[in-house]
C-alpha cells in the first residue's frame, strides 16, 4: 500500500439528518462483528486503456457513493450491558487504499490449471483488501467498508471491497459494488455534476420497532416459529 486516500460524503447534509444512534435492525443484531464479506474484481487493460480503474475517479465516485449510503461514513457501536448494536459517528468517511504489485497478475495463475488460483496470492489473498482485525474493539473503530486498488505489474487492476456482516449481507454488499461500477462510469463523477442512481438504496432499519418491544405473548408465538437451519438457544445474557 502506497497511498491511502481518505474519502467521505460530498454533502454533510446526507449524514446529519441520520438519527444517531442510528439502531441496526433485529436480523443485524445477530452478524457477529468479526465476520466481514469480501470480494475483489480483476479488471483488464486494452490497448485503448492500458490503465484501468483510475484511482482519481473512483475516488469520486466513492464520494457520492456515501451520498447514497450516508450510515456507511459512521462507525460501529455495541452496547455493553445488552450487546445491541448501533450506528453512530457519522461524517468520519471510509479509507481508499493504493496498493501496487511488482508481480504480474499470471504469477498466481495455478500452473496445472491454467487459471487464478487466489490462495497463490500472498496471505491467501488477504493483501487484495484492506486490514481486518475482526476484535470487538476494532470493530467499534475502524471503518464499516474499506476498498483497495491495487494496480499489477501487468496493468491489471484488482478491486478488493471488504465490509462487516453487522451492516451488509451478500445481497446489500453486491448492490453496494454495482452502484459504485454505475457512479464511476457516469460521464463526470465528482463535485460538479450531479450523478443520480435509477434505484436509491434503502438504508432504513427492518422491523426496528420489534427490537425489546415484543409483548409476552408475541414473544411466545415468534419463539414457536422455527426456521429451516436456525434454532433459538436460550442462554444467560440478556439478548437472544
Amino acid at each position: 500500500v502506497k497511498e491511502t486516500h481518505f474519502v467521505r460524503s460530498s454533502d454533510p447534509q446526507n449524514f446529519k439528518s441520520l438519527p444517531s444512534p442510528f439502531w441496526l435492525s433485529p436480523m443485524e443484531q445477530l452478524s457477529h462483528h468479526s465476520v466481514a464479506i469480501d470480494t475483489a474484481w480483476i479488471y483488464e487493460s486494452f490497448p485503448d486503456l492500458s490503465k484501468p480503474v483510475c484511482i482519481s475517479r473512483l475516488r469520486a465516485a466513492l464520494t457520492r457513493l456515501l451520498d447514497y449510503f450516508p450510515t456507511l461514513t459512521g462507525r460501529l457501536s455495541v452496547q455493553p450491558q445488552t450487546g445491541l448494536r448501533s450506528l453512530d459517528r457519522f461524517g468520519t468517511g471510509i479509507n481508499l487504499l493504493e496498493a501496487t504489485c511488482i508481480d504480474p497478475l499470471a504469477a498466481f495463475y495455478d500452473s496445472k490449471e491454467g487459471s487464478l488460483d487466489i490462495f497463490n496470492l500472498p496471505e491467501n489473498g488477504e493483501t487484495l483488501f484492506g486490514p481486518w482485525e475482526g476484535t470487538a474493539e476494532s470493530a467499534q473503530r475502524d471503518r464499516l467498508p474499506t476498498v483497495q486498488h491495487t494496480r499489477f505489474a501487468c496493468g491489471l487492476v484488482a478491486l478488493g471491497l471488504r465490509a462487516t456482516h453487522t451492516v451488509c449481507d451478500a445481497s446489500g454488499f453486491l448492490q453496494l459494488y454495482q452502484d459504485l461500477a454505475k457512479l464511476y462510469r457516469a460521464p463526470k463523477p465528482g463535485f460538479d455534476i450531479e450523478v443520480t442512481l435509477a434505484q436509491a438504496p434503502c438504508i432504513e432499519s427492518y422491523m426496528l420497532d420489534k427490537i425489546g418491544s415484543l409483548s409476552p405473548e408475541e414473544r411466545a408465538v415468534a419463539l414457536e416459529y422455527q426456521p429451516p437451519r436456525f434454532s433459538v438457544i436460550e442462554t444467560n445474557e440478556k439478548r437472544e
